[in-house]
């Protein structure tokens, strides 16, 4: 396989295309009778990556292989036997059929840089959902937030610099290296394609070990480790998570009645930073580990409708979660023009694929402007963004009520907020912002044609 890399002005995407591809057919298994590999050289070719060369220890695990005795097994036996080491024949199949398979051509792969830091939006809207029950939550996610390197690569940038550009749950792909029970990260469809795959395998526990030193840097940030999980060995997936965050962890079992409830902010004051949640057929016993489905939907985004329904399933109030796959061109990518649609039908979290400064800046909707002269905060018909305003200025309040937002008859100065909320719609009213991209919608929604009003936010 041949790529080539046109050049281009720093911030022009990377182009990579195909310029010759061995062809495969998708379904030809070799016939019982064809002669096995015997040689290191027929096997180092067969097993040579596309991508980045595999690390130190890869290569000498494959040099130290025998495949000549391995059968390839039918693909729909996979599953049952993810654990014998035929298996590895058959993830080297995968991996050439899905090579045969996929038109590379005009392939758009984001180009390396430097993430955007957290700015002031960002940085207003992580410190509103701190007091957000987990069943409002909004997330920003990344989709395979650990595959940054290689040709297929998922993220630009390293984790650590996903979260300081405000992402908050990260997905890793947890696969066994062959022949133990060490577990690796990485993008594959097989039980060992950390072997063999062109994605860019690493280390678990390394991984585990960015994420804690971050942790550290930040103690007031509650992340989620979502686990898409094919490692049968509790042990080997649980005492990594439990020897790096220790009591950080919010174990399933310490959830007590209602706890859907919970705010970051509560949870983070009990000493508690990290959840982690897994999603597929291999679950352990849910003492440690959350079913992600208890956080939300884990669904691709090809089947979601700008009309707020999944596969002609109306979301109604049930807890969405979306992810997206941009490689090879999969159907309805999360764009800058998509973004908004998913989050006004209440999508509880998205897990981007190849985040973009732009991709980041779609799902906004606090400060449109904002200066030091100009600190308190306007909801206008007119954008959905808020706008800064010297605090002295005459508008009505935008309120929160248990009926739902409401708009004030009166108007004042922004500090007169609580006095008029409460006032005018009960005890039980106040002066609050809206706290993520659904609500800032739902107070929208209530100002007139042409109307500004005040909502309870200031620098």
């Amino acid at each position: 396989m041949v790529f080539s890399a046109s050049c281009q002005h720093p911030s022009a995407p990377l182009v990579v295309s195909s310029l010759g591809v061995g062809r495969v057919p998708a379904q030809t298994r070799p016939p019982s009778s064809e002669k096995p590999l015997q040689t290191d050289s027929e096997k180092a070719a067969l097993l040579q990556s596309p991508a980045d060369e595999l690390a130190a220890e890869n290569q000498a695990e494959l040099r130290s292989l025998d495949l000549s005795p391995l059968e390839i097994l039918p693909l729909e036996d996979q599953a049952s036997n993810q654990d014998r080491p035929a298996n590895l024949a058959q993830a080297l199949a995968q991996v050439k059929a899905l090579s045969a398979q996929v038109e590379l051509e005009s392939v758009s792969v984001q180009a390396s840089g430097v993430a955007p830091s957290c700015g002031l939006d960002c940085q207003t809207e992580l410190a509103l959902a701190q007091h957000l029950p987990l069943s409002q939550q909004q997330w920003l996610g990344a989709h395979n937030a650990y595959n940054s390197k290689g040709i297929f690569k998922n993220q630009s940038w390293t984790l650590s610099q996903q979260l300081d550009a405000g992402v908050r749950v990260l997905e890793l792909d947890l696969h066994r290296r062959l022949l133990s029970s060490k577990v690796r990260v990485c993008h594959g469809a097989g039980a060992y394609d950390c072997l063999l795959n062109p994605f860019g395998a690493r280390d678990y526990q390394q991984i585990l070990t960015e994420v804690k030193t971050w942790s550290d840097q930040h103690p007031d940030q509650l992340l989620i480790l979502e686990l898409e999980n094919h490692v049968k060995n509790q042990k080997s997936v649980e005492e990594p998570i439990l020897n790096t965050f220790h009591n950080l962890l919010y174990r399933a079992a310490e959830r007590k009645a209602g706890w859907q409830q919970e705010t970051p902010a509560q949870i983070i004051a009990r000493g508690k930073r990290v959840i982690v949640a897994d999603f597929g057929e291999l679950r352990f016993d849910g003492q440690l580990i959350w079913d992600q489905k208890e956080l939300s939907s884990n669904t691709p985004t090809k089947g979601f409708s700008a009309d707020c329904t999944v596969k002609g399933q109306l979301m109604g109030t049930a807890a969405w979660g979306f992810y997206d796959d941009k490689t090879f061109k999969k159907a309805n990518p999360l764009t800058v023009a998509s973004i908004p649609q998913f989050l006004r039908c209440d999508a509880r979290y998205l897990k981007i694929d190849r985040l973009t400064p732009e991709l980041l800046a779609a799902r906004h909707f606090s400060w449109e402007s904002a200066s030091p002269e100009q600190a308190c905060a306007q909801l206008s018909q007119k954008s959905e963004r808020w706008q800064a305003q010297r605090c002295e200025k005459v508008m009505r309040f935008v309120c929160q009520t248990p009926r739902g937002w409401k708009l004030s008859m009166h108007s004042g100065f922004w500090a007169s907020g609580p006095q008029i909320c409460t006032q005018e719609f009960g005890e039980d009213s106040a002066f609050e912002p809206p706290r993520s991209y659904f609500q800032n919608l739902q107070a929208q929604a209530v100002l007139p044609v042409e109307t500004n009003a005040w909502v309870g936010y200031r620098q």
